[in-house]
């Protein structure tokens, strides 16, 4: 068997509906993504980031198999609806990427990007920022903090760029005595800059962030967790104003444990002044509960995440990816434990500050992973992932269609093998009804190889 790798493209017919929304019927359809013509004969690659600054204009960054054996970056390009795809720079004295594949990809327009992937250095494996100015694509490697381990690489959790030569890297790095510290790494006058996160705490045992989002006045906000001197782990919340870096530990619902575990998983920001940012923490019985944290002009404010009937009294909330836009509308994806114990799909929807939880459509007990969603309107947004049908795993893919959660199983290229262990992990929506996936599938074959995939949405 090989693996492929494949990027979907969604255009749905459009009709009206009542209420004024908008409801879709739509389909996907799924091609091999192509890798650079140096890549070993059976195209073998993985596609991972995605950013789609136009329709039928995406990028997306991804790893293949060199003819020589090594795995290296590619970044992959769709102009007018054609893709081609070219190995990715690497940083003076770079001499091949790491087998880890690339983190994370943001582009404000044609042709400008910035993305984040792993290298072998002379000496280690290393972080870079691969960015795009113009259409002209270069690599720098990622710096660190002063009192970062020089033999351990950084793991960069997300990236968001409000506007052309403003991007925030987040993520965590180790430092030279052993701790694991949240990273930030700042685009400043076409240079990146690097920070340890500061923690509310005089004395800082360790912290992580895993999400960074910006408001419309570029004032951001990263998220994850931190150890405080009495060795509780509790919510983390940077702020990043004009480069200026400031710590608060969010609140949570009444009734946590006086040690909540509490960590903020993913954040995103829709309006000039307003985000939110989900994660769980420890109720005081024990039991793992879910958190929403809404920020007004700075200020955060606590609920409980909801969780669809059926749920456990122990749901264990866990919120991969959650988009807003504008003031009034978020979707979050994730899953749950329901009261039988299993592992379900979650879909958390925000409508002016009242969320509401429902079980992901079409995956009762199936195992689902969906960890990426986007919106291109408060009525139209996709989601994707896998889930395991009949033994096998395979594509998942859900839409919002007006008012109207939908999902399907991913088409998959005609070369795909008859056990495809299809995964989409990674999506971006420009216009209504336009989302592209990105992911990897088993082709056809003796050997065992992974592929880039592209899917489609189409009416």
């Amino acid at each position: 068997m090989t693996a492929a790798v494949a990027v979907a493209l969604l255009v749905p017919s459009v009709a009206p509906s009542a209420g004024g929304r908008t409801a879709a019927a739509v389909s996907w359809t799924a091609a091999q993504l192509g890798v650079p013509a140096d890549a070993f004969t059976d195209g073998a690659g993985y596609a991972g980031p995605i950013s789609c600054p136009a329709v039928g204009g995406c990028v997306v960054l991804g790893e293949y198999s060199s003819a020589s054996g090594l795995e290296e970056d590619f970044i992959a390009t769709q102009k007018a609806g054609v893709w081609s795809a070219v190995r990715a720079p690497l940083p003076t004295g770079g001499t091949q990427a790491a087998n880890l594949g690339p983190y994370t990809l943001a582009c404000t327009g044609v042709g400008d990007c910035v993305g984040a992937s792993l290298y072998q250095s002379a000496t280690s494996v290393a972080a870079d920022v691969l960015e795009e100015r113009g259409g002209v694509w270069s690599a720098v490697a990622m710096p660190l903090p002063a009192n970062a381990s020089p033999s351990r690489f950084p793991t960069v959790a997300a990236m968001t760029c409000p506007r052309l030569g403003d991007c925030v890297i987040a993520g965590t790095y180790t430092t030279t005595s052993g701790l694991s510290e949240g990273l930030v790494v700042t685009e400043e006058g076409k240079v990146f800059v690097a920070a340890e996160a500061p923690t509310p705490s005089a004395s800082n045992e360790g912290s992580a962030l895993f999400g960074v989002a910006c408001t419309a006045a570029a004032a951001c906000a990263a998220v994850g967790d931190y150890v405080a001197p009495s060795g509780r782990r509790q919510a983390l919340i940077v702020n990043d104003v004009a480069g200026a870096l400031t710590a608060v530990r969010p609140p949570l619902p009444p009734g946590a444990a006086p040690n909540p575990h509490a960590e903020l998983q993913t954040v995103a920001c829709g309006s000039a002044t307003g985000c939110v940012a989900l994660g769980t923490y420890l109720g005081a019985n024990g039991d793992s509960l879910g958190v929403i944290d809404t920020s007004s002009s700075g200020t955060w404010s606590a609920g409980t995440t909801p969780t669809p009937t059926g749920a456990s009294s122990d749901p264990s909330p866990a919120v991969f990816a959650v988009t807003c836009k504008g003031a009034t509308f978020c979707l979050g994806v994730g899953q749950y434990t329901d009261s039988t114990g299993r592992t379900q799909g979650l879909v958390l929807i925000d409508q002016s500050g009242a969320w509401s939880a429902s079980i992901m459509p079409a995956t009762d007990n199936r195992h689902v992973v969906v960890r990426a969603v986007a919106c291109a309107s408060v009525t139209s947004c996709a989601a994707a992932g896998h889930y395991v049908l009949d033994g096998e795993q395979v594509g998942y893919l859900m839409t919002l269609s007006g008012s109207t959660l939908s999902a399907s199983t991913s088409s998959l290229p005609a070369n795909a093998s008859s056990s495809p262990a299809e995964d989409l992990g990674f999506v971006s929506c420009r216009y209504i009804a336009t989302c592209t996936v990105s992911g990897n599938y088993n082709g056809a074959g003796s050997t065992t190889v992974e592929l880039p995939l592209t899917v489609s949405e189409t009416p």
